[in-house]
């Protein structure tokens, strides 16, 4: 099969999510993770809950303060803005079901990169990455599941395992060169350098190249008390 729009470093990888049934479509595996996703919703849930309750309140005291038809026409006001709502939340809960199950996706892509690449990340960067996508990881997870028939060959494997240990060696060197040694460094340099935007964006050897060095530096700076 061949997926068009993802990057050739990346394709080996949505390939085989998307042959082993861990991802049901050929996508870049750049995007919020299962748990910022569940954050950005929570949030969200917290914004849409309050608009409900303003709404629901603002039509019975409306139906309260008239009288006659009028009281009764509030008053339907009343229900039908509260169905509408319940309505909303139901296309809402299914919208976002389908978030979190392609943010899974792209966490069982990303950490199958991260454990082929671990040779040439630091130890705890692989680590976190471990536990922060630990819901695709395991014998069974997606993460498992998409590297199963990559590993078939061994030629191949090793091949592919090479070319994802150098790119990631390529990116940690230029961010080193370039000062990304913190979030603020990161956004700062994406949004001066078009090149290095578009390689951050496309390939998960780069980002988590760039990645490993903001977070080895913020880990230096944890431990100095900074």
């Amino acid at each position: 099969m061949g997926c068009s729009g993802v990057s050739r470093s990346d394709r080996a990888f949505v390939e085989s999510a998307v042959e082993s049934g861990v991802a049901q479509k050929c996508e870049n595996p750049k995007g919020k993770t299962a748990e910022q996703t569940k954050k950005a919703q929570k949030a969200n849930f917290i914004a849409i809950g309050a608009a409900k309750t303003g709404a629901e309140t603002g039509a019975k005291a409306l139906a309260m303060a008239t009288h006659g038809a009028a009281g009764v026409a509030a008053g339907t006001a009343s229900v039908v803005i509260s169905s509408g709502m319940h309505v909303l939340a139901l296309y809402k809960a299914v919208a976002e079901g389908a978030e979190i199950r392609d943010a899974h996706q792209r966490d069982a892509i990303n950490l199958a990169f991260v454990w082929t690449a671990s040779a040439a990340l630091p130890k705890d960067y692989v680590a976190r990455q471990g536990y922060e996508l630990r819901a695709v990881g395991g014998e069974h997870g997606g993460a498992s599941k998409i590297l199963t028939p990559l590993m078939k060959d061994d030629s191949r494997w090793q091949a592919l395992k090479s070319q994802a240990e150098s790119h990631v060696r390529l990116a940690r060197n230029l961010a080193e060169k370039y000062g990304v040694d913190s979030p603020d460094a990161l956004s700062s340099r994406l949004s001066k350098d078009p090149r290095f935007a578009k390689a951050y964006q496309s390939s998960m050897a780069f980002r988590h190249g760039v990645d490993s060095v903001v977070f080895e530096a913020q880990q230096r700076k944890i431990a100095r008390g900074n």
